[in-house]
């Protein structure tokens, strides 16, 4: 397995979590989630609520999950 670009992830997250808030889907959620999984266990809850079939979550939620996942990157939780 190669090891996941922290910085990369950011931005995709933040291009993300831009899409989720004007109401717009984001195609790449399915492996972001995959790569928040990977990370290991402070990130895994938010990976896999996101990964959840998008009729068990709402745009609101998702949009949470993003924000907290971005503030433990920048805070450097690994």
């Amino acid at each position: 397995m190669t090891a996941i670009d922290r910085e990369q992830l950011k931005r995709d997250l933040s291009d993300a979590l831009g899409a989720l808030q004007q109401g717009k889907g984001v195609l790449g959620l399915p492996g972001l989630t995959d790569q928040l999984v990977a990370l290991g266990v402070s990130y895994r809850f938010h990976g896999c609520s996101s990964a959840r079939p998008s009729s068990e979550r709402t745009t609101a939620g998702s949009i949470a999950h993003v924000i907290q996942v971005l503030a433990k990157l920048e805070e450097g939780v690994t």
